[in-house]
């Protein structure tokens, strides 16, 4: 005799069903996903830039020309009812030393990969909730031209003075509702900022080091720019951040608070003697940062500031120091002047007070690429002619230092598709500033952007 319960004859069919339900839905999912998939690829943009510049060197013979391109795409849009995914890769290369050769998906190399992807990541949003997980650029500062808090991001310096944001491998967790929005941010992998090579024109900025160890040592060393020495793995080297912002908590201000913990992407130097060569190692100091940045109206100005205290964790590394910036932006809207349709105005005044600085006996000091707007005036007039043609001029004056930049640019747009722009870029000052060391590497520019 065999035992059991058998199955009714309405109960198989209602589980036949439910099994056929649930493939049909499965089915109907990834039809969705395709489609969705396929019409982010068919809109998506694609754009080839073509730059290139000229620049005079105060060191006979230097003189020369550059040139560079880079060709991304833009794959960006959402998917199903609740993810969104953003893929931009891009291809770069250029006639001097700034873009290497391969592949690379994150940016620690020394220079710009040949192909890689400036953000790569995929988005959750549930309610309130967005989770994000991949390669990220994140902006969290309140001012225009200069962010003290918005320092999540390693930065591309081989440009300077201009500079660009590097995607970092992030975990992203954000609250947004109507009053409030919270952002956790986990970056488990250090990306460095990307400093210009020993031969760029650029790095004479290490020449001030070697003619202070000539004072000491009686003879001028030959300074060599040596290895990095990167944070491993693990949760010591990991960054950590958090904002909280709100616009309605104070009415008519927009307030913002953030925390950011790890190690800082623009390194400073330890100094090695050996035998006639002055070698450089760069080392990124752990630090903690709270700040705080704000923006409201006043009248018919746009006014904002941002404040950071700046803490290291390795007090013999760098300094501990306070930095902050207050500005404002004003608009000239509906033909403020003949044959001009709009003008901006956008300026800013940064500085800094150290409140405690590392010991001067020590090995490290700073590079000349960060920190070196202490004490200075930026701004920006923008005049808009027409839908299709802008002047920009933009700048910094160094008060302390009395070394300046000054950037003018003319942009037209040819149609919507093909942008043009021309430029040329100054500097002046002391030779032992950051920008007066520079005072003879003026330079021209010209760059032609196409979007298919």
């Amino acid at each position: 005799m065999s035992g059991g319960v058998g199955m009714r004859p309405g109960a198989l069919a209602l589980c036949l069903g439910a099994a056929a339900g649930a493939a049909q839905a499965q089915d109907s999912t990834g039809a969705r996903l395709v489609e969705d998939l396929m019409a982010i690829v068919e809109y998506a943009p694609i754009t080839a830039e073509v730059s290139a510049f000229y620049h005079r060197d105060p060191f006979p013979g230097d003189d020369r020309a550059l040139g560079f391109a880079r060709l991304s795409a833009e794959f960006a849009g959402p998917v199903l009812d609740s993810w969104e995914i953003r893929f931009t890769p891009e291809f770069n290369a250029d006639t001097g030393d700034r873009a290497g050769s391969g592949f690379r998906i994150d940016e620690r190399g020394r220079r710009r990969p040949a192909l890689g992807a400036e953000e790569a990541w995929v988005s959750r949003v549930e309610g309130p909730w967005t989770v994000t997980l991949g390669k990220q650029i994140f902006s969290w500062g309140a001012a225009d031209l200069y962010s003290p808090t918005d320092d999540l991001n390693a930065r591309d310096k081989l440009d300077l003075p201009d500079t660009e944001k590097l995607g970092a491998p992030a975990l992203s967790v954000g609250y947004a509702t109507q009053d409030v929005g919270l952002q956790f941010v986990f970056v488990p992998w250090f990306t460095p900022d990307r400093l210009p090579p020993q031969d760029n024109r650029w790095s004479r900025s290490t020449d001030p080091l070697a003619d202070a160890a000539a004072l000491t040592l009686g003879f001028r060393p030959v300074v060599s720019v040596g290895p990095r020495d990167l944070p491993g793995a693990g949760l010591d080297s990991s960054t950590f951040g958090a904002r909280v912002a709100s616009s309605t908590l104070a009415p008519g201000w927009d307030l913002s608070a953030t925390a950011v913990h790890g190690p800082a992407t623009n390194p400073v130097v330890a100094q090695t003697l050996n035998g006639g060569t002055l070698e450089l190692v760069s080392v990124y100091s752990h630090y903690t940062e709270l700040g705080g940045g704000f923006s409201t109206i006043a009248g018919d100005y746009e006014v904002h500031g941002e404040a950071s205290l700046h803490l290291t964790r390795e007090g013999r590394q760098d300094d501990d120091y306070v930095t902050a910036v207050i500005g404002f932006r004003r608009d000239w809207l509906d033909d403020p002047l003949p044959q001009v349709e709009e003008v901006r105005l956008t300026a800013e005044y940064a500085m800094e007070h150290v409140t405690r600085r590392a010991p001067v006996t020590n090995a490290f000091v700073q590079t000349a690429f960060d920190r070196s707007l202490a004490n200075s005036v930026l701004g920006k007039l923008e005049v808009k002619f027409d839908e299709d043609t802008t002047a920009t001029a933009s700048g910094a004056v160094n008060l302390e230092d009395r070394d300046w930049t000054l950037d003018l640019n003319l942009t037209h747009d040819f149609d919507d598709q093909v942008t043009v722009a021309v430029g040329v870029q100054i500097f002046e000052g002391p030779s032992d500033s950051f920008f007066g060391a520079y005072s003879g590497s003026d330079r021209i520019y010209s760059s032609i952007e196409i979007v298919f």
